[in-house]
C-alpha cells in the first residue's frame, strides 16, 4: 500500500490524477482541506489515524454512478464523461475498508486554524502507513470581501431525498444543515428559483413543485402569494 498527498481540488480516479501539495499555506480565518489516494491496498480494515495540532474530520470519498452520460455533445470543460463511476459522496469515518482490487480516496477537512500560527505538521496514517507536510498558518485574516460565491440550491433534492413536504419542518431541519455546510465552505450567496425550474426535468415527467411563489388562478385573474 503507497500513500499519495493531493490537493482537494482534483477528483481522483488513479494516481495520475493527483495535484501534488507544495508548501501549503493559509490564513487563520480560512479552512485548508486535501485528499490522500490509497495505491493497491491489499485486503482488510485499516484504522485512520491524524497526528496534527487541529481538530481535522475524516472522509472516505465513496465513487457512486450517475444516471446520464454525454456521449458525443459535450465541450471540452467536462472531468470525464463515460458510463462508470464517479468520486461523489463523502462519508465520515474512522477506518479504511478495503477488498483488495481497488483504490480509494480520503478526505480531510480543516475548519479552525485560529490557534496554530506558524508551521504545523500534520502526518496520516492508514494502517502502518504514512504521509505527512507542513501546513504553514499566516498571522493574517482575509478582509471582509462584497463578491459574491453562489451556487443554484434546488430545494425539491431536499424532499426527494428525505422524503418531506416542501417548507414543512422537516424540510427546514434538513434546510439548516445544508446552510451550514454550505457557508463553512465560503459560500455567501443562493440562488433558490422562485419558480419550479422546467430545466433537467425528464420528457414527459414531471419535477416537484418547490417555487416560492404561490399562484392561484381565479377566473381570468392570477392570485400571488410570496409568504415564503
Amino acid at each position: 500500500m503507497q500513500l499519495h498527498l493531493s490537493s482537494a481540488s482534483v477528483r481522483i480516479f488513479n494516481v495520475t490524477d493527483l495535484f501534488k501539495i507544495e508548501n501549503p499555506k493559509c490564513l487563520i480565518n480560512e479552512s485548508f482541506a486535501f485528499q490522500v489516494f490509497v495505491d493497491s491496498p491489499l485486503k482488510g480494515e485499516y484504522p485512520i489515524k491524524v497526528e496534527s495540532n487541529f481538530n481535522v474530520s475524516v472522509y472516505e470519498v465513496i465513487n457512486k454512478k450517475g444516471n446520464y452520460f454525454l456521449k458525443n455533445k459535450r465541450d471540452d470543460f467536462y472531468v470525464k464523461s463515460e458510463d462508470e463511476t464517479y468520486p461523489e459522496l463523502l462519508l465520515p469515518t474512522t477506518t479504511l475498508k478495503c477488498n483488495g482490487n481497488e483504490n480509494k480516496t480520503l478526505f480531510f477537512d480543516i475548519l479552525d486554524l485560529t490557534k496554530n500560527v506558524g508551521e504545523n505538521k500534520i502526518t496520516v496514517f492508514v494502517g502502518d502507513n504514512k504521509v505527512e507536510f507542513t501546513l504553514n498558518i499566516m498571522n493574517a485574516q482575509l478582509p471582509e470581501t462584497d463578491i459574491k460565491i453562489t451556487h443554484w440550491f434546488h430545494l425539491d433534492a431536499i424532499c426527494n431525498y428525505y422524503n418531506v413536504e416542501p417548507f414543512s419542518p422537516e424540510f427546514y431541519k434538513h434546510f439548516e444543515n445544508f446552510l451550514k455546510a454550505y457557508t463553512r465552505m465560503g459560500n455567501n450567496m443562493l440562488l433558490i428559483p422562485m419558480f419550479t425550474p422546467p430545466l433537467d426535468t425528464e420528457v414527459g415527467g414531471e419535477r416537484l413543485t418547490t417555487q416560492l411563489v404561490k399562484v392561484e388562478k381565479v377566473n381570468d385573474s392570477y392570485i400571488f402569494d410570496f409568504s415564503e
